[in-house]
């Protein structure tokens, strides 16, 4: 998979967590007030009226248990950047030429900062 599909996917994630949040909010809403409404007015309805209420209850709490649960399999927007750049470091670190430039790079931070450290002895003296 390529960086910008990686990324692209991390955001959309992200957003469908936060939807799915919503929508588990609203489920629960629904289902409290369901059932407060079940058991406040059992007796004025019908048998079939009454069936009907429960399945609906057992289905609003079977969306709202499955929803939870892919919410909460839904990593963190960061948790998902941290992953992609672990990818990439190691893809990165696999690379011989990448391997060259970065030991390049690191010998050249290396000699600057060896420049820095005499330079600050020298001033101290």
């Amino acid at each position: 998979m390529s960086l910008e599909m990686a990324l692209y996917l991390t955001d959309v994630l992200s957003n469908c967590g936060n939807m799915l949040g919503i929508t588990v909010f609203l489920l629960s809403i629904g289902i409290i007030f369901m059932i407060a409404g079940t058991a406040i007015t059992a007796d004025q309805y019908k048998d079939s009226t009454h069936k009907w209420f429960k399945k609906l209850l057992i289905r609003f709490t079977m969306c709202f248990i499955i929803l939870g649960i892919i919410g909460c399999l839904i990593p963190n927007k960061k948790t998902m950047y941290l992953i992609i750049s672990t990818l990439t470091v190691k893809e990165l670190s696999a690379d011989p030429k990448a391997q060259e430039t970065l030991s390049k790079i690191l010998s050249v931070v290396n000699s600057k900062l060896d420049e820095l450290s005499e330079s600050d002895k020298a001033k101290d003296k």
